[in-house]
C-alpha cells in the first residue's frame, strides 16, 4: 500500500519543474517533502467512524480554544488553511495509529523479538572518570562498603549523572553504548561491577532495577510506528533517488540538444 501511494506521489512531484527539485535537492527539503505528501496521502484512506471523528474534532477545538466560529475563521486565515486541513490535522494520530497497526500487523512480534534487548527497562549507577586507578579506588571503596556509590557519584563522577546521585534510568538501552549494554545485560542486581572502558572513560556500575519488555499494547503500537517509519523511508528512498535521477537525465538532454 505504501508503495502505491508513493507511486502516485511520484506521479504528482514529476510535474516539479527542475529547478524547483534542483533547490529542494539541495536545500535538503526534497525529502521531508516527499515524506509529507505520502503520509498526506496515505492518511487521507483511513477511515475514522463518525462519532470517534466529531469527538476528537470538538477536543481538538477545545485544546485550541476555536470553538468559536469567527475565532476558528480567523485562526484558519491566519495560517493559510481550510477546513479540511484542520480535520485532516485533528485526525492525524489516531489515522496514523490504526494504519501502523493494522498494516504491520503480522510483522510486529518478529520486530518485537529482533528489537527486545533495547526495550527493556533498566535503573543503575554509575561513576564516570578518565583516570583507571581512582576508578579502581571508588570501586573498592563500594564494594568494602566504606562509601555509598551514590555519594561517590555526586563527588567524582565526571557526567551528568553526578547531579542525580550517579542515578540513570528508568530507561531502555536504545542508544546506548554497545560495552555499557553488554554489561549491563550481564550484570546481578545491587553487585557493582569492576571498572571497565569506554572511550576515554572508566567506569563502574551498578544494575538497581530491570524490567523485560512485554509486548503489551503500548509497545506494539511502537513496533508498528517503527515498522512503518522504516518501509517509508526506503520508498522514500527510492523516489528521491528516480526524482534526482529525472532531473540529471534532462540535463544531459539539454546539453546534448
Amino acid at each position: 500500500l505504501i508503495s502505491l501511494f508513493l507511486k502516485i506521489i511520484m506521479k504528482s512531484l514529476n510535474a516539479l519543474n527542475k529547478e524547483t527539485i534542483r533547490l529542494l535537492n539541495s536545500n535538503k527539503l526534497l525529502k521531508p517533502l516527499i515524506q509529507s505528501e505520502a503520509i498526506k496521502n496515505i492518511l487521507e484512506e483511513v477511515i475514522i467512524e463518525k462519532e470517534l471523528e466529531e469527538e476528537i474534532m470538538r477536543e481538538f477545538l477545545e485544546k485550541y480554544e476555536l470553538n468559536d466560529q469567527e475565532k476558528l475563521f480567523k485562526w484558519l486565515n491566519l495560517n493559510g488553511l481550510t477546513e479540511l486541513d484542520l480535520r485532516n490535522t485533528a485526525l492525524a494520530d489516531i489515522r496514523l495509529k490504526r494504519y501502523c497497526l493494522k498494516t504491520f500487523e503480522h510483522q510486529i512480534e518478529s520486530w518485537f523479538l529482533e528489537r527486545k534487548s533495547k526495550l527493556d527497562i533498566f535503573t543503575y549507577s554509575m561513576i564516570r572518570v578518565k583516570d583507571y586507578y581512582k576508578a579502581n579506588e571508588l570501586y573498592l571503596r563500594i564494594v568494602e562498603n566504606e562509601e555509598d556509590i551514590g555519594n561517590l557519584a555526586s563527588q567524582f563522577s565526571e557526567g551528568d549523572e553526578r547531579k542525580h546521585r550517579g542515578v540513570i534510568g528508568p530507561a531502555s538501552l536504545d542508544g546506548a553504548h554497545p560495552i555499557m549494554v553488554e554489561q549491563l545485560k550481564n550484570s546481578q542486581k545491587g553487585v557493582v561491577k569492576p571498572p571497565f572502558k569506554i572511550e576515554d572513560l572508566f567506569i563502574v556500575c551498578r544494575l538497581e532495577w530491570h524490567e523485560p519488555a512485554k509486548l503489551d499494547e503500548t509497545i506494539r503500537e511502537k513496533m508498528s510506528y517503527e515498522l512503518f517509519n522504516k518501509s517509508l523511508e526506503d520508498q522514500i528512498q527510492k523516489v528521491n533517488k528516480n526524482l534526482v535521477n529525472t532531473l540529471e537525465k534532462k540535463e544531459i538532454i539539454e546539453v546534448n540538444s
